[in-house]
């Protein structure tokens, strides 16, 4: 079975030119662009497009790639590779899951110094409980998704001790917190 990857490339090609036209060029280490690390990140970008359709996907690729030379951004390069396989991870469904959460648990306190409940009762706030019907997911579709992201370290089980808990709420991580600080929106 041939695949055709034309248009996925070519989908590639157009989201790194739109992410690199929002780069200030006074920014950017030159120097990385020579190194073996940026072409392997290159390769790799390349042969994930290759295995998806998801334009979502896709433009987390490249941004990640156009992103990394960016002296700011020069803590990331070392998390580069793990943040291409935990994309390359997910589904679109994963993925819809994983921003709706982040959304809404941005916000909160990265490091909890009291007991775990301060945590759980702040996730249980932040609206985790009735994420599934906001976002239209199956009972199924939600455990599985919830499933892939606490596998690839993006979401991470919460422990409590109130009465009744049965341990269904989850927090983002400080992998997600990292990953997004490198993929938000450019102000």
């Amino acid at each position: 079975m041939k695949v055709c990857t034309k248009g996925v490339h070519s989908d590639f090609v157009m989201s790194v030119h739109e992410e690199a036209l929002l780069i200030d060029q006074s920014k950017i280490d030159r120097s990385y662009f020579e190194t073996e690390e940026f072409y392997d990140f290159v390769r790799r970008a390349l042969e994930n497009t290759a295995r998806t359709r998801d334009r979502t996907k896709i433009k987390l690729y490249a941004r990640i790639l156009v992103r990394a030379p960016i002296l700011d951004n020069a803590v990331f390069r070392s998390s580069i590779e793990d943040f291409f396989s935990i994309l390359l991870e997910l589904s679109p469904t994963d993925l819809h899951l994983a921003r709706a959460a982040f959304k809404q648990q941005k916000d909160l306190a990265e490091e909890f110094i009291s007991i775990e409940q301060d945590e759980l009762r702040h996730v249980k706030e932040s609206g985790w409980d009735d994420l599934s019907n906001t976002l239209g997911m199956d009972k199924s579709q939600f455990g599985l998704s919830v499933a892939k992201l606490v596998r690839v370290g993006l979401l991470r089980q919460v422990i409590g001790t109130y009465q009744s808990y049965i341990g269904d709420a989850y927090s983002i991580t400080p992998v997600f917190r990292t990953l997004m600080k490198l993929v938000e929106k450019l102000e």
